[in-house]
């Protein structure tokens, strides 16, 4: 029996015994901190419904990750036919696919690759393809067996897909190294490498016209153009700190890239000519109520919807009037945005697991004085003696742009200097003034002589938590 069928029968059933039930053209959000989705009315812009898929994640820190849970829901995907939609969660380290249909139970749960960023349909539907930035490999789900058949090696901390309609092209950006990978997803071979600027890449997306693929540089501050014909850069757009996602859409006929600028709580626009180099203009900018993170295009493109990741809202903006229209709560961190039509949900009464406090310790380090600039600066680090996640926030008053950076190691014999070639290096996070901008490379890599920034440096011991694991700042 198909789903088609299953849903005819089933739907009309949970009506007659009141489950609620949806059905609506809508957006999506991935909430990290919820561990959940809301699903917002698209017509309306009104929530309907928040659905936890998990404990949040302050549990995740107090207790152990069991079999079959999704913890720090991140990613989400449709299939090529928008029936079934793909559930990224990089701290339980799964891939979840739900038939949009009837969002009531998942239709299998996949363990993937360490800390999975995103999960992606290939054009013809036959299979997903899996970014795992704590692995050097592509995982491969086979869509008709769902099942995991191959893991393919690429560079260093794969994070995103930008997948070609026209031939089987997929360009992959990671988190570690400088190289765009260009893949045939037919024959799973690297076609080319692209050398780029900057280590951390964490999404590329296409023009509608495939002409050009747009790479974030986020610790370039900036954004990449490149052709995909030529597979060669055609413009570096420096966008402002903390660049997260793309969209694309017209103003006026004209092209508009438009980017969501995390460290200064803007949306900016940006028209350009297709395949010409250095023809990007800036064109407009628009305030967001919080850090912008996921956005995604009304069907009719002249709406962008934006997610903003610490006010926990997303936000609709007109393109034509470059203002933000409306404003929507849902739940904690969202971060991936996407559009869904007619997605049946039935409301779940099960209880969901909270966090048990005792459990998470809590080490705050005092920044001012090893930086007298930065006036009551302090970093708090959140662990359990059990699990290998830690959160890391930075509070203050500082610049943006000041930059920290920590890491972590194992069995160090005494306090005093080490070298990142000392092999009780463990991890390593980078962040930005403002706590959100924490890269942790740590649940990324193991190979650490891929990150340009820690080679051939010194640090001191922190602190050490109650697992001994010490954290150091570069000197």
């Amino acid at each position: 029996m198909s789903l088609a069928m299953i849903r005819k029968i089933i739907v009309p059933l949970l009506i007659l015994f009141q489950a609620q039930v949806y059905s609506n053209d809508v957006l999506l959000t991935a909430d990290e901190v919820s561990n959940s989705i809301s699903i917002i009315d698209e017509n309306t812009f009104k929530l309907l419904e928040i659905i936890p898929l998990g404990p949040d994640r302050e549990y995740a820190l107090s207790s152990s990750i069991k079999p079959g849970m999704q913890t720090n829901v991140h990613g989400l995907s449709l299939s090529p036919d928008k029936k079934t939609l793909v559930v990224t969660s990089n701290i339980s380290n799964s891939v979840v696919l739900y038939d949009v249909g009837l969002m009531a139970k998942p239709i299998k749960y996949f363990n993937v690759g360490l800390s999975p960023h995103v999960s992606m349909y290939t054009p013809d539907g036959k299979e997903i393809w899996v970014a795992s930035r704590g692995t050097s490999s592509v995982d491969i789900i086979d869509v008709k067996k769902l099942q995991l058949i191959k893991k393919l090696e690429v560079s260093n901390c794969p994070s995103f897909f930008g997948f070609m309609t026209k031939k089987p092209i997929v360009f992959i950006v990671n988190t570690c190294t400088t190289n765009l990978d260009v893949v045939n997803y037919k024959t799973k071979k690297i076609i080319k490498r692209i050398p780029l600027n900057g280590i951390f890449s964490p999404l590329i997306a296409l023009t509608p016209d495939q002409k050009e693929a747009w790479v974030i540089r986020k610790d370039a501050e900036e954004v990449l153009r490149i052709d995909t014909e030529k597979m060669e850069q055609l413009e570096s757009i420096k966008v402002g700190s903390y660049p997260q996602h793309i969209a694309f859409t017209t103003k006026n006929n004209l092209p508009i890239g438009i980017v969501t600028v995390g460290g200064e709580n803007k949306v900016k626009f940006y028209s350009y000519t297709p395949t010409s180099k250095n023809s990007s203009l800036l064109v407009g900018e628009v305030n967001t109520p919080g850090v912008p993170h996921g956005m995604v295009m009304s069907p009719d493109g002249r709406k962008v919807y934006v997610a903003t990741e610490f006010g926990d809202e997303v936000a609709s903006i007109s393109i034509d009037k470059l203002v933000v229209n409306g404003i929507v709560k849902v739940g904690n961190s969202p971060q991936s945005l996407i559009f869904a039509k007619e997605l049946n949900y039935v409301k779940s009464n099960e209880l969901v697991p909270r966090n048990d406090p005792a459990n998470i310790e809590t080490i705050k380090i005092d920044l001012e004085s090893n930086n007298p600039k930065i006036k009551g600066a302090s970093l708090s680090i959140r662990s359990a003696p059990h699990n290998i996640y830690t959160t890391f926030v930075v509070f203050g008053n500082f610049e943006f742009k000041d930059e920290f950076n920590f890491y972590l190691s194992k069995s160090v014999k005494s306090v005093g200097d080490i070298n990142t070639d000392d092999k009780t290096l463990i991890g390593y996070v980078f962040c930005r003034a403002g706590g959100f901008s924490c890269i942790d490379y740590s649940s990324m890599t193991q190979d650490f002589s891929t990150i340009e920034k820690i080679k051939n440096k010194k640090y001191k011991i922190f602190a050490v938590n109650r697992s001994k694991t010490i954290f150091l700042q570069s000197k």
